[in-house]
């Protein structure tokens, strides 16, 4: 069952051996991730269910990575001594096979040695909370809006029809281009952009989450969103509140945590 979910970001720079100096900048959105993990310490979790905007994506499939054991490393990052290594729960990942396959939808696995590093940055971030939980980690097909929120919901029944108690953790960024220093330059409507989609998860309101076109995500840097959508459709009718931790953009990405705080 679905016991706790979060929004977290993804900064390389937030870890020292890779930020260095510029680890400083980030200490609002390493002070939140700290908090998730209490967060996670303090539940009687069994596994973690990660949402990776940057997994390998499947035209109107969900991409599962299976790899015993999942690696997280830092080695794109020129890291080559930072890695940690977590054990899938084959359980859930044959429950959400089985699950999303009875609503019409396909799923594939993918067999890679290592994550990606959207997956792979808060999981070496949160290693010391999460101890030897097992860990799932998802994909977003590539898929309209409508339909990744569908297959949310449809993995959402595969959790709430598991014995292990999950957490879902979406690993995602929104704009990035918001200053100078982003990797695509400033965007004039970025700052709007953010505030869109944050306002949308605390207010509830799906519709501004469907409507963001193809175009606008791809001009915003904002690939991240499919995740959001996943997990927008995970949640579904689960009572909920969403509470923003933090937001900030140092480095012209905007770097979101928040936590779904569900009613019991």
């Amino acid at each position: 069952m679905l016991v706790y979910a979060a929004i977290v970001p993804h900064p390389p720079f937030a870890i020292e051996s890779v930020g260095k100096d510029k680890i400083k900048a980030l200490d609002t959105t390493i002070e939140s991730l700290k908090h998730v993990g209490e967060d996670l310490a303090s539940l009687d979790i069994d596994t973690i269910l990660v949402i990776s905007p940057y997994g390998e994506r499947y035209e109107a499939a969900l991409g599962i990575a299976f790899h015993d054991p999942y690696v997280a490393s830092l080695k794109e990052f020129g890291d080559m001594s930072t890695s940690v290594s977590f054990r899938p729960d084959m359980r859930l990942v044959d429950k959400i096979q089985r699950t999303v396959r009875k609503s019409g939808i396909r799923s594939t696995m993918t067999t890679n040695d290592e994550l990606d590093y959207g997956s792979a940055v808060p999981l070496i971030m949160l290693k010391e909370y999460i101890g030897d939980r097992r860990v799932v980690v998802i994909t977003p097909p590539v898929d309209s809006p409508k339909d990744i929120v569908s297959l949310g919901d449809s993995i959402s029944e595969a959790l709430n029809d598991s014995s292990s108690r999950v957490a879902v953790l979406c690993s995602a960024e929104l704009s990035h281009r918001l200053s100078e220093l982003s990797p695509g330059g400033v965007h004039p409507g970025a700052e709007e952009f953010d505030k869109k989609i944050r306002g949308a998860l605390v207010d509830g309101n799906s519709i501004p989450l469907l409507k963001v076109s193809a175009k606008e995500i791809e001009e915003q840097g904002a690939q991240g969103l499919d995740a959001i959508r996943l997990f927008w459709g995970i949640l579904g009718d689960t009572g909920h509140t969403m509470e923003e931790h933090s937001y900030e953009h140092p480095f012209g990405i905007g770097h979101l945590v928040m936590v779904a705080r569900l009613h019991q």
